[in-house]
């Protein structure tokens, strides 16, 4: 797969099954499909010590800024974040590719801005982590 993020410009990688990521040459991205989610979209709390994600809502904007309908795959991926997220999600967007779906997102962590990319297996209903950044933003993928 390769994706390109930007930080203040833009910067092109390839990233490997392993998490390791390569810059590369300029591409072009496929026609994919980002829906944001609606900063309501996700609650936080400590309890115990620990931070506890909950999903009250899936509004999805699109990249027109409209709101949209969640397919039920967005519904699980989203419920699937909130249960496994260790820190609150301050930003979360759904990538659907060619029938592929990942997730970016960025996480409240203290003084960090860590963002992370993981791909959704709906086969076996989980969650992998592709990679981890600090404070870039997704702007395209492309699929090998």
């Amino acid at each position: 797969m390769a994706a390109h993020f930007t930080r203040n410009e833009t910067v092109y990688s390839v990233v490997y099954g392993n998490g390791v990521m390569k810059e590369t040459d300029s591409f072009t991205a496929d026609e994919a499909e980002f829906l944001y989610a609606d900063a309501d979209d996700f609650a936080s709390a400590v309890e115990n010590g620990k931070v506890v994600v909950e999903l009250k809502a899936t509004k999805m904007i699109d990249s027109e800024g409209n709101e949209v309908e969640e397919d039920g795959t967005v519904k699980v991926i989203m419920q699937k974040l909130a249960d496994e997220a260790e820190h609150d999600l301050s930003r979360m967007t759904v990538i659907s590719d060619d029938g592929s779906y990942y997730t970016f997102v960025k996480y409240n962590v203290n003084w960090q801005n860590l963002c992370a990319l993981y791909r959704y297996d709906g086969s076996e209903g989980k969650l992998t982590e592709v990679c981890r950044w600090d404070n870039v933003e997704m702007t395209g993928i492309a699929l090998d």
